[in-house]
Formats: C-alpha cells, sequence, structure tokens
C-alpha cells in the first residue's frame, strides 16, 4: 500500500505556508501522497482545549515568532511577509475541495499559500480568491460561487471534525498513520518516519 501523509493546515497559519514548502518533495522523495485537510485552527484549538492567549496577545513571543518564521523563510528561500493581510481563511480553505476533485489540490494550495504569505494577499479578498481560479485554468464564477455555498460550508465542517478526531490542535500537523508531527520544524522526523517505513 502506497505511504501517504495527512497535511491539516489553515492558510492562516505562517508556519504552514513553511511546511507547504517542503512537503511535496518530502513526499516524493518517499513514493507518498499528500491529503490535504483544511481547518479553522481557531476552532481547533477550542475544541481541543488549547483556551491560551493568542501569540498577538503576548508581544515578546509575537515579536520571536515573527523574527523566527522569517528566519525559515530566508533557509528555504521563499518570499514571506512580516505581517497577515486579513484575519479570515474560510472560503479560501474550502477551495481546496474544489481543488481535490480536479486533481489540482497540490497546486492550489501551493498557489494560495504563496498569495497569502508570500505576497502578502488578504485572504478573504473575491478579487485573490478570482486570480486563483484564473491560474489554474478554472471558471473564476464558478469557483466564487463554490467558495460560498453550503456544499463547500458542509464540506468544511466535515474536514474540521476529521481534524478534533484526530486530536489536532494546531497546524500545520501532518500525520504518517498513527504518528504526529506537529510544525514545519517537525518535517525531519516526518522524513525519518516515512524511510523507516517499509
Amino acid at each position: 500500500m502506497r505511504k501517504h501523509i495527512d497535511f491539516f493546515f489553515d492558510f492562516l497559519s505562517p508556519f504552514g505556508y513553511l511546511a507547504n514548502v517542503k512537503l511535496p518533495g518530502i513526499a516524493k522523495k518517499y513514493g507518498a501522497t499528500v491529503h490535504y485537510h483544511p481547518f479553522d485552527i481557531l476552532l481547533a484549538k477550542l475544541a481541543a482545549g488549547n483556551y491560551g492567549p493568542s501569540t498577538r496577545e503576548i508581544p515578546a513571543k509575537a515579536r520571536c515568532v515573527r523574527q523566527d518564521r522569517l528566519r525559515w523563510a530566508a533557509r528555504y528561500k521563499v518570499p514571506m511577509v512580516t505581517t497577515l493581510n486579513g484575519k479570515r481563511t474560510p472560503r479560501l480553505n474550502t477551495g481546496v475541495f474544489y481543488a481535490a476533485r480536479a486533481e489540482l489540490a497540490e497546486a492550489y494550495v501551493n498557489a494560495a499559500y504563496h498569495q497569502v504569505w508570500g505576497v502578502g494577499a488578504d485572504p478573504e479578498d473575491d478579487a485573490v480568491i478570482a486570480a486563483l481560479a484564473r491560474e489554474l485554468g478554472w471558471d473564476e464564477a464558478a469557483f466564487l460561487a463554490y467558495v460560498n455555498s453550503p456544499q463547500a460550508r458542509q464540506e468544511y465542517a466535515e474536514s474540521q471534525r476529521e481534524a478534533h478526531r484526530r486530536g489536532v490542535f494546531g497546524a500545520p500537523i501532518m500525520f504518517v498513520d498513527d504518528q504526529m508531527f506537529w510544525g514545519n520544524d517537525r518535517l525531519m522526523f516526518l522524513e525519518e518516519h516515512l524511510a523507516a517505513m517499509k
């Protein structure tokens, strides 16, 4: 049976962006597939009992985290904006389901993450969402209709429930079988696990 990596992410997460820079290459190296599971990180934290203050509410921690992620971006040689231009990502997240049906989930996730964290686009801007559709060769109106539809909300709710069932408490989190790996700085352990699998 082919190996697969369950990638739980929210476009809100800068560390999800960083993990996604490396994850497709790691999967390819070990003959694995990536299954993309978008979820709302804020709801997942609450569901997991993570009620602590957000990083934004702790100035010293926020400064350190900002510096740290910019260091990772420099190491990975990818662009990264200093601040997120927007606070909501549900419609962008649900676009993953549309992309998966077109067998373009990886391309969509790469493009959307680049727009949000590489360029600094507002993830809730209709123009940004339409531009992603154009980039992937989709009908813009059809894609916008989907991300605003009850179907998209239902699929997103199911993905959220799956995240809760799996114990997802933050982003990014990757699973290989029953092994959980949290954050782009755990990718070396994920890679070691894949290498050891028979």
